[in-house]
């Protein structure tokens, strides 16, 4: 995206000035429209040199859920923008002959800092971008071309610890924003274990994504047994081969 553009997550325009429209399908043997939205959209095109990933959501007639996130580059007026290897020893860069790239001769390293133009191409599903050493406006006009990626950082890996959802769980945004969609009862989810305060309630961040839960719905809430009980599988069935639990078991 160009800086200061305007940015809505499912209709843009690019910085090439290509008409972005993001739509669904129920299957693809279904051509019918399915409903679509941005469960996450941090997107500031104010901000020069940054990334973002928006996530958006699909949802079909039977209620299914489909989430898909792509990557959000603002490009630089005027200052150098960060290359990254992503794991690879160095950075390969491409010459562009009509809609074909080439190897190039040169390579960067990782860390290097380059000027980046405002085009980028595609080419089998893989964009890259114009680059320069010298100056953003010698930039425009390169025919050295780094895949995109190259200048998004890695994301950090982040080990989470696996736990049952006690409680159908709305996942939040890190402004305790509702995100659109749920964490079923029952199910298992990865969540870092350092709680995380949001306008005064308690959060467990979900490992590896921009979501929150409330750390209620995975660790309960604690509570004084105040008659004896026993343990039921539902609302009206006894769990087999379980006692009452007393007041003193507690």
């Amino acid at each position: 995206m160009a800086v200061n553009s305007s940015f809505n997550p499912l209709n843009f325009t690019n910085s090439n000035g290509e008409s972005i429209i993001i739509s669904t399908q129920q299957s693809p043997a279904n051509t019918t429209f399915a409903s679509v939205e941005a469960t996450s959209n941090p997107v500031n095109t104010s901000e020069a040199g940054r990334y973002y990933n928006v996530t958006i959501t699909a949802t079909g007639y039977t209620g299914k859920k489909t989430t898909a996130t792509y990557t959000v580059l603002i490009t630089s007026s005027h200052n150098k923008q960060t290359l990254y290897a992503n794991g690879a020893s160095s950075i390969p860069t491409y010459n562009f002959y009509g809609n074909n790239p080439l190897s190039g001769s040169t390579t960067f390293k990782d860390g290097d800092q380059v000027y980046v133009a405002d085009q980028t191409k595609t080419y089998n599903k893989e964009s890259y971008s114009q680059v320069s050493t010298k100056s953003k406006s010698d930039a425009n006009s390169s025919n050295i071309w780094v895949k995109t990626s190259s200048l998004v950082k890695p994301a950090a890996t982040e080990k989470g610890e696996s736990h049952v959802v006690m409680v159908a769980s709305k996942a939040y945004d890190k402004n305790g924003n509702f995100l659109g969609h749920m964490y079923d009862t029952y199910t298992n989810i990865d969540i870092v274990p350092t709680v995380v305060t949001i306008k005064g309630k308690t959060y467990y961040k979900v490992a590896n994504k921009d979501e929150y839960v409330r750390v209620t719905n995975i660790n309960g809430t604690q509570r004084k047994l105040r008659h004896n009980a026993y343990i039921y599988w539902s609302s009206y069935r006894r769990t087999p081969g379980t006692d009452k639990y007393t007041r003193a078991k507690l």
